[in-house]
Protein backbone atom coordinates (compact mmCIF):
# COMPACT_ATOMS: atom_id res chain seq x y z
CA UNK A 1 0.00 0.00 0.00
CA UNK A 2 1.60 3.23 -1.13
CA UNK A 3 2.00 6.18 1.20
CA UNK A 4 3.43 9.69 0.98
CA UNK A 5 7.14 9.72 0.07
CA UNK A 6 9.82 10.50 2.65
CA UNK A 7 10.95 13.52 0.63
CA UNK A 8 8.75 16.43 -0.34
CA UNK A 9 8.67 17.07 -4.11
CA UNK A 10 6.72 18.93 -6.77
CA UNK A 11 7.35 16.71 -9.78
CA UNK A 12 4.22 15.37 -11.43
CA UNK A 13 3.44 11.72 -11.00
CA UNK A 14 1.16 9.19 -9.37
CA UNK A 15 1.87 8.51 -5.71
CA UNK A 16 -0.64 6.94 -3.42
CA UNK A 17 -3.79 6.59 -5.54
CA UNK A 18 -3.71 2.81 -5.12
CA UNK A 19 -3.76 3.28 -1.33
CA UNK A 20 -7.51 3.97 -1.34
CA UNK A 21 -8.10 0.41 -2.52
CA UNK A 22 -6.96 -0.83 0.91
CA UNK A 23 -9.53 0.07 3.55
CA UNK A 24 -8.11 1.38 6.84
CA UNK A 25 -10.16 1.12 10.04
CA UNK A 26 -9.56 2.38 13.57
CA UNK A 27 -11.54 0.20 16.01
CA UNK A 28 -13.82 -0.70 13.05
CA UNK A 29 -14.39 3.00 12.22
CA UNK A 30 -13.34 4.06 8.71
CA UNK A 31 -10.21 6.22 8.51
CA UNK A 32 -9.97 9.19 6.09
CA UNK A 33 -9.15 8.42 2.47
CA UNK A 34 -5.93 9.69 0.91
CA UNK A 35 -5.69 12.50 -1.61
CA UNK A 36 -2.96 13.38 -4.11
CA UNK A 37 -1.31 16.70 -4.95
CA UNK A 38 1.35 16.44 -7.65
CA UNK A 39 3.70 13.64 -6.62
CA UNK A 40 2.66 13.77 -2.96
CA UNK A 41 -0.04 11.69 -1.30
CA UNK A 42 -1.56 12.46 2.10
CA UNK A 43 -4.08 10.88 4.42
CA UNK A 44 -2.71 7.40 5.22
CA UNK A 45 -0.58 8.34 8.25
CA UNK A 46 -3.22 9.06 10.90
CA UNK A 47 -2.13 6.27 13.24
CA UNK A 48 0.23 6.09 16.22
CA UNK A 49 1.81 2.76 17.16
CA UNK A 50 1.81 3.59 20.89
CA UNK A 51 -1.99 3.60 20.95
CA UNK A 52 -2.37 0.20 19.29
CA UNK A 53 -2.96 -3.17 20.91
CA UNK A 54 -2.87 -5.13 17.65
CA UNK A 55 -3.35 -4.81 13.88
CA UNK A 56 -5.71 -7.09 11.98
CA UNK A 57 -5.04 -7.65 8.27
CA UNK A 58 -7.47 -9.10 5.75
CA UNK A 59 -5.69 -10.00 2.52
CA UNK A 60 -7.46 -9.98 -0.81
CA UNK A 61 -10.77 -8.47 -1.94
CA UNK A 62 -13.14 -7.39 0.82
CA UNK A 63 -15.38 -5.13 -1.29
CA UNK A 64 -18.41 -7.44 -0.93
CA UNK A 65 -18.54 -6.62 2.78
CA UNK A 66 -16.92 -3.17 2.96
CA UNK A 67 -17.37 -1.48 -0.42
CA UNK A 68 -15.01 -0.54 -3.24
CA UNK A 69 -12.37 0.93 -0.91
CA UNK A 70 -11.75 -2.63 0.35
CA UNK A 71 -10.98 -3.97 -3.11
CA UNK A 72 -7.35 -4.84 -2.28
CA UNK A 73 -7.76 -5.71 1.38
CA UNK A 74 -8.45 -4.34 4.84
CA UNK A 75 -6.35 -3.21 7.81
CA UNK A 76 -8.01 -2.73 11.21
CA UNK A 77 -6.06 -0.90 13.93
CA UNK A 78 -7.20 -1.91 17.44
CA UNK A 79 -6.38 0.50 20.27
CA UNK A 80 -5.63 -0.50 23.87
CA UNK A 81 -8.42 -1.33 26.29
CA UNK A 82 -8.52 -1.12 30.08
CA UNK A 83 -7.97 -4.84 30.70
CA UNK A 84 -4.76 -4.74 28.63
CA UNK A 85 -3.14 -2.95 31.57
CA UNK A 86 -5.25 -3.56 34.67
CA UNK A 87 -5.58 -7.35 34.48
CA UNK A 88 -2.58 -9.32 35.72
CA UNK A 89 -1.51 -12.66 34.14
CA UNK A 90 -3.30 -14.41 36.99
CA UNK A 91 -6.57 -12.59 36.29
CA UNK A 92 -6.53 -10.19 39.27
CA UNK A 93 -7.46 -6.55 38.64
CA UNK A 94 -4.94 -3.92 39.71
CA UNK A 95 -5.84 -0.51 41.14
CA UNK A 96 -3.38 1.56 39.08
CA UNK A 97 -0.74 0.80 36.43
CA UNK A 98 1.90 3.07 34.86
CA UNK A 99 4.04 2.44 31.77
CA UNK A 100 6.70 4.58 30.07
CA UNK A 101 8.49 3.93 26.76
CA UNK A 102 11.33 5.69 24.94
CA UNK A 103 13.05 5.02 21.63
CA UNK A 104 15.64 6.39 19.22
CA UNK A 105 16.19 5.78 15.49
CA UNK A 106 19.56 6.60 13.94
CA UNK A 107 18.37 6.69 10.31
CA UNK A 108 16.51 9.97 10.86
CA UNK A 109 17.83 11.04 14.30
CA UNK A 110 14.36 10.53 15.68
CA UNK A 111 13.31 10.10 19.29
CA UNK A 112 9.99 8.98 20.67
CA UNK A 113 8.52 8.89 24.18
CA UNK A 114 5.16 7.78 25.55
CA UNK A 115 3.48 7.26 28.90
CA UNK A 116 0.36 5.36 29.95
CA UNK A 117 -1.58 5.51 33.22
CA UNK A 118 -4.57 3.23 33.85
CA UNK A 119 -6.63 2.96 37.01
CA UNK A 120 -9.69 1.42 38.60
CA UNK A 121 -11.75 3.65 40.90
CA UNK A 122 -14.06 0.84 41.97
CA UNK A 123 -15.89 -2.15 40.52
CA UNK A 124 -17.95 0.13 38.25
CA UNK A 125 -15.43 2.73 36.97
CA UNK A 126 -12.09 2.36 35.15
CA UNK A 127 -10.00 4.84 33.14
CA UNK A 128 -7.00 4.94 30.83
CA UNK A 129 -4.80 7.75 29.44
CA UNK A 130 -1.93 7.40 26.95
CA UNK A 131 0.11 10.29 25.55
CA UNK A 132 3.17 10.32 23.29
CA UNK A 133 5.38 12.73 21.39
CA UNK A 134 8.20 12.37 18.89
CA UNK A 135 10.51 14.33 16.64
CA UNK A 136 12.70 13.30 13.71
CA UNK A 137 14.59 14.72 10.74
CA UNK A 138 15.08 13.77 7.10
CA UNK A 139 16.42 10.28 6.35
CA UNK A 140 20.20 10.22 6.12
CA UNK A 141 21.93 9.03 2.93
CA UNK A 142 25.56 8.49 1.91
CA UNK A 143 25.89 11.30 -0.65
CA UNK A 144 27.85 14.42 0.36
CA UNK A 145 26.50 16.64 -2.45
CA UNK A 146 24.81 19.46 -0.52
CA UNK A 147 24.29 21.96 -3.37
CA UNK A 148 21.53 24.54 -2.85
CA UNK A 149 19.81 23.78 -6.15
CA UNK A 150 18.54 20.88 -8.26
CA UNK A 151 22.02 19.26 -8.22
CA UNK A 152 21.60 18.53 -4.50
CA UNK A 153 21.69 14.83 -3.60
CA UNK A 154 21.39 15.28 0.17
CA UNK A 155 17.81 15.29 1.50
CA UNK A 156 16.18 18.65 2.01
CA UNK A 157 16.27 19.71 5.67
CA UNK A 158 13.13 18.34 7.30
CA UNK A 159 11.68 18.29 10.82
CA UNK A 160 8.80 15.99 11.76
CA UNK A 161 6.78 16.34 14.97
CA UNK A 162 3.95 14.15 16.20
CA UNK A 163 1.68 14.21 19.27
CA UNK A 164 -0.93 11.62 20.24
CA UNK A 165 -3.48 11.17 23.01
CA UNK A 166 -5.83 8.34 23.94
CA UNK A 167 -8.28 8.64 26.85
CA UNK A 168 -10.89 6.04 27.77
CA UNK A 169 -13.49 5.74 30.53
CA UNK A 170 -15.48 2.57 31.26
CA UNK A 171 -18.57 2.62 33.47
CA UNK A 172 -20.49 -0.44 34.69
CA UNK A 173 -23.55 0.82 36.60
CA UNK A 174 -24.99 -2.71 36.81
CA UNK A 175 -23.71 -6.23 36.21
CA UNK A 176 -25.25 -6.40 32.72
CA UNK A 177 -24.35 -2.87 31.53
CA UNK A 178 -21.08 -1.47 30.17
CA UNK A 179 -20.62 2.08 28.81
CA UNK A 180 -17.32 3.12 27.21
CA UNK A 181 -16.34 6.68 26.25
CA UNK A 182 -13.13 7.14 24.30
CA UNK A 183 -11.17 10.06 22.84
CA UNK A 184 -8.32 9.59 20.37
CA UNK A 185 -6.27 12.46 18.91
CA UNK A 186 -3.33 12.15 16.48
CA UNK A 187 -1.48 15.20 15.17
CA UNK A 188 1.55 15.25 12.84
CA UNK A 189 3.47 18.17 11.33
CA UNK A 190 6.40 18.28 8.88
CA UNK A 191 8.47 21.35 7.98
CA UNK A 192 10.69 21.37 4.88
CA UNK A 193 13.45 23.69 3.62
CA UNK A 194 13.24 22.91 -0.12
CA UNK A 195 16.83 23.58 -1.11
CA UNK A 196 16.55 21.38 -4.22
CA UNK A 197 14.10 23.90 -5.73
CA UNK A 198 16.72 26.68 -5.74
CA UNK A 199 17.81 28.12 -9.08
CA UNK A 200 21.36 27.90 -10.38
CA UNK A 201 23.37 31.06 -11.17
CA UNK A 202 23.22 33.33 -13.04
CA UNK A 203 20.09 34.46 -11.21
CA UNK A 204 17.21 36.00 -13.13
CA UNK A 205 14.04 37.79 -12.10
CA UNK A 206 12.23 34.44 -12.19
CA UNK A 207 14.87 32.58 -10.17
CA UNK A 208 13.84 30.76 -6.97
CA UNK A 209 16.06 31.78 -4.07
CA UNK A 210 14.17 30.06 -1.27
CA UNK A 211 11.24 27.68 -0.93
CA UNK A 212 9.65 26.24 2.21
CA UNK A 213 6.78 23.84 2.82
CA UNK A 214 4.63 22.80 5.76
CA UNK A 215 2.31 19.80 5.91
CA UNK A 216 0.00 18.90 8.79
CA UNK A 217 -2.27 15.93 9.48
CA UNK A 218 -4.77 15.74 12.33
CA UNK A 219 -7.40 13.19 13.33
CA UNK A 220 -9.74 13.33 16.34
CA UNK A 221 -12.20 10.54 17.17
CA UNK A 222 -14.77 10.53 19.96
CA UNK A 223 -16.76 7.37 20.54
Amino acid sequence: MRRSPARFGLASGNTGRDGNRVLLLADVVRAPRSYVFGSNAFGRDYFAVDLLKRIEIMRGPASALYGSDGLAGLVNFITHGLTDFLKSPGGELKTIVCRALAGYSSDNNGFHTSATVAGRLNDSAEWLTTASLGQSKALEIQSINSALNADRAQPNPQIDNDHTLLARLVLRPTADQKHTVGLEHVEKKSEYDLLTFGSKPPYLATSVLRSDALSTAERTRLG
